[in-house]
């Protein structure tokens, strides 16, 4: 991968729009996705993560591993820092996920009232991979 494509994967996930659901839902996506309306999606958390998800390393090297959990870690604060900022009134969890010899996934989604995030970061119990989740909950006061 060139360095360019590298810097547009990252700096590509700071970037927002919203679209509308037939339900009165209000879905965040990244910027890139195709959609501009969406009908039918029973499981929002679900379409939210899927569609806002990015791989930005691939082939991740054992010698590679721990400085990509570092800068997982790090991208996926800035993450729902940043979501936080833009949204304000929203709730969001951000998960960065590494795995060894695959790849490095960032994804987020709004919380969703009755529905379960996308992952359960405490499955993730194997030494060759690691999920970083975070949350942003606003005061409901």
């Amino acid at each position: 991968m060139k360095q360019i494509d590298l810097l547009k994967r990252i700096t590509g996930i700071f970037e927002y729009k919203t679209i509308d659901g037939d339900r009165k839902d209000q879905f965040v996506l990244l910027k890139s996705s195709p959609f501009t309306k969406v009908k039918g999606v029973l499981d929002k958390t679900q379409f939210e993560a899927t569609e806002n998800h990015v791989h930005i390393m691939d082939h991740i090297k054992k010698d590679e591993f721990d400085d990509v959990k570092t800068a997982a870690e790090l991208i996926g604060k800035a993450l729902i820092n940043n979501l936080k900022l833009c949204y304000p009134d929203r709730n969001f969890a951000v998960f960065a996920t590494v795995k060894l010899y695959d790849s490095f996934i960032v994804r987020f989604h709004q919380i969703w009232e009755n529905e379960v995030p996308y992952y359960d970061e405490k499955l993730f119990t194997k030494a060759n991979e690691c999920v970083y989740a975070f949350y942003s909950l606003r005061d409901k006061s």
